[in-house]
């Protein structure tokens, strides 16, 4: 895979997590909640993808090492969300 590759979705992500805290930021009433909808849908998202990749396409070193790190960022995401007063 090309890094070019890489990057782009790099810079994908962070400018589709920016117009997402941006709009979650406007619209939410309640800044408890205001996470629990962008945490959800990345959970989703990366059981969803792994199963894709191990199931579907029959890639489970390629399941395992999309799936890791962003197990990790749930994680980190989820106690950062529970730690805010």
């Amino acid at each position: 895979m090309p890094l070019t590759n890489l990057g782009g979705w790099l810079l994908a992500g962070l400018v589709l997590k920016t117009l997402l805290e941006a709009v979650v930021t406007r619209i939410a009433t309640v800044p408890r909640t205001a996470d629990a909808a962008p945490l959800l849908a990345l959970r989703w998202m990366t059981v969803g993808g792994a199963l894709a990749y191990a199931g579907w396409l029959g890639l489970p070193g390629s399941a395992a090492w999309a799936a890791i790190p962003a197990v990790l960022m749930v994680v980190v995401l989820a106690v950062q969300r529970r730690a805010r007063p």
